[in-house]
Formats: structure tokens, sequence, C-alpha cells
């Protein structure tokens, strides 16, 4: 009799199936064709010339070193729920091509690893953009290196990185630098990182990484919802999206020398969001209200109306921050910007320099304070007078 285990076993390479494609045709055909976990290695420069859809049940992983340029205002990858794509190397060059309305350049609803390569020159005019964007609750991005840096983007509720509607994001390394969303006229309501509740409960996590030299009307990023109009509208017409959040859990990595036009130059925590902050670094970073971090729940603007009691208005819209952990260093609040946005004659100069509380639901229980100053008061935390003090 002979025994199985007098033979060795050997076990097959989880990417044992290795392609290359020199054109978007070549490309979009390894795909099609993959039937396992496939490394598909581009071997030329190309011209994006058509949308490449990553089809679900497929495994891609990209790499070559090559450039990729986009040709037009489409999607460049689309990455369907139940596929997965991972970038290794490679460069996507967005020419200073247009976006089309409520859409992405990478529109991730599967999952969409990042170790490396760059996304950057986009120009962007068009409202509800993410130039990156992962979308709905089985949506991951992960970003393990690489950066997506200098794209440009002129409209509403748009985001160079949008997690929405219940999406997840892991950020472990790589950067989101230097990218310029405009904060004048139409040109509101946006931050190079956005955390949206909006449909669903949408998640960050960040160990690592950086997100620094960004400009936008609420900074580095962006955690809740830009407009409670909108996301009553968006959320309340659904009793499963009644409650959603936005929530970012800061445990490493640098946000820094980002600048707001009106909250929150490092951090936004708006309405629907929710901040827990056990480590990392918050410096150098700029806006009226809170040059850190800034938290506003809205409960004194117009949009409560006279009809909607307090305690409702806070299970819709917490703004809601924990900081346990983490450096909060060298942030200004300032005047940055001259913007219809700021109404409140507080903000003359400048209030809350590492922190700016506009809530109930803040709570500092450790972490460090250093080196903040305000224009007007509050170098290292201000809170605003009625109803939260």
């Amino acid at each position: 009799m002979i025994s199985l285990s007098m033979f060795p076993i050997f076990k097959l390479d989880a990417h044992a199936a290795t392609v290359n494609a020199s054109t978007i045709a070549e490309l979009q055909q390894a795909i099609n064709d993959a039937a396992e976990a496939t490394e598909i290695v581009l071997t030329a420069d190309m011209q994006l010339t058509a949308t490449v859809t990553v089809p679900a049940e497929k495994d891609i992983t990209l790499k070559g070193g090559v450039t990729l340029t986009r040709t037009s205002s489409s999607i460049a990858f689309d990455i369907k729920e139940g596929a997965s794509l991972t970038w290794e190397d490679i460069i996507l060059d967005g020419n200073a091509k247009d976006t089309n309305y409520k859409s992405a350049v990478i529109n991730n609803q599967g999952k969409l690893t990042i170790n490396g390569g760059e996304v950057k020159n986009i120009n962007s005019t068009s409202p509800m953009v993410g130039i990156v964007t992962a979308k709905g609750p089985n949506a991951v991005l992960t970003m393990n290196g690489g950066s997506i840096h200098d794209n440009y983007m002129s409209n509403q509720f748009t985001n160079v990185v949008k997690i929405t509607e219940g999406a997840s994001f892991f950020m472990n390394g790589g950067d989101i630098s230097n990218n310029t969303l405009e904060h004048g006229g139409s040109s509101v309501l946006n931050a190079a990182v956005g955390v949206e509740g909006i449909k669903g409960n949408s998640t960050m996590e960040m160990t690592g990484g950086t997100i620094t030299g960004n400009t936008a009307e609420y900074g580095g990023i962006l955690v809740g919802t830009y407009s409670t109009n909108y996301t009553r509208s968006e959320n309340w017409s659904n009793p499963a999206y009644l409650y959603s959040t936005g929530t970012l859990k800061l445990n490493g990595g640098t946000i820094s020398n980002n600048t707001a036009a009106t909250l929150g130059g490092g951090i936004a925590v708006n309405g629907t969001g929710k901040l827990i902050m056990d480590g990392g670094t918050i410096s150098g970073n700029k806006a009226p209200f809170g040059g850190g971090i800034g938290v506003n729940d809205y409960l004194t603007s117009s949009d409560i109306g006279t009809s909607t009691e307090e305690a409702r208005w806070r299970s819709f819209f917490p703004a809601a921050a924990t900081i346990n952990g983490g450096l909060i260093t060298g942030n200004e609040a300032t005047m940055t910007a001259v913007t219809t946005q700021i109404s409140d004659p507080n903000a003359e100069n400048g209030v809350g320099g590492g922190l700016y509380v506009a809530s109930k639901e803040v709570y500092v229980n450790g972490g460090k304070f250093t080196n903040n100053t305000a224009g007007k008061q509050g170098g290292g935390i201000y809170v605003a007078s009625v109803p939260y003090v």
C-alpha cells in the first residue's frame, strides 16, 4: 500500500496567473478572461480611450510602472461590487480632463487596494464627484502606499477621496496631498477626503500615511455631512438611513498643513459626523473655526426650524468627538478666506486654534494640545457659548 504522506504536497500560488498587456483592449480582455486571481503586467504607457471595468468575482492586480493617461471625462476604472483590484505602481495621469456629474475617476463598489503609484492632474468642474470613490456597504478602499496629489476641483459636494453610502476606507500609508478644491461661489461644500453619513454608515480608519497641503472649504477630512438640508433629503426618505453617520477612527498617521475656508483645517466633524482620536498627529492646519479640528452640530442654524426638538435633532446630527490620545500641535485659527459661509461675528480673526466646539458631544480624555494659536480666542480649545456652555 502506498501512503499519500510519501509524496510532497504543493500549494498553488494565489497569484499564479500572470498576463502581459500593452493596450487598453488587451488589458480589458485579460480582466475578462481571468478565471482566478490574476496579475496583469502593463508593458507600455497607454491612452485611456475607454473605461476599464473589473466585473464581479474578478481579482486583479495591476503593475508595470507605466503611465495611463485620460483622454475624456469618463470613468477611468469601474470596480463592480464583488470585484477586487490591487493597484501597485501605475501612474494615472488625469491630463487635466474633467469629470461627469455625480461620477468618479476611479469608481469602486468592490475592493480597491492602493499599494503604490499615483493619481494626479484631474481637473473636475462637476458637482458631487469623488476622484477616487468608494460607494456602498460592500465597498472597501485600502491605501497602503502611493500618492493622490495635485488635483483640482471646482464645484460642490466634491472630494478627492469620497467614502459614501456605507463604504469603508483604511489608510495605512501613502499620501493625499496638495489638492485644491475651490470654495467660492458655487464651489463650496468640499474637502480633500469626505467620509459621508449619507445612506448608510461610512467609516475611515487611519493608522498611517499623510494628508497634507490640501485646500478646501473643510480642509483635510470632512466627517459627516456638508449640508443638513441635503442630508435630510437623502436620509429621511428611507427609515434604514435615518441615523446614518460618518465616522473617523484616527489611530496614527499625520494630518498637516491643510487649509479650510470655514471649519476644521485638519478635520471637520459636521452634522452626522463622529471622531474617535486615539493617536496620530494633527499639525500646522488653518481655519477660521478650529485650525486643527472643528466640530459643529448645526443646532443654532436656521436648518433646525421650529418643529424639531433639540434631542431629536442631536439623534440625527450628533457631531461627536472623543479625543483619547494623539498630538494636536501648531494649528492656527485665522481668517483664511472671505466667504459668505462665515456669518458668526466671533469668527473675526479666528477661534479655536487646536479645537473648535459647537456640540454637546465632545470629550477630551487625553492627548496633547501644544503651540496652537487663535487670532481672536481659544488658542488651544474654544467652546461656542449658547447653548453649549
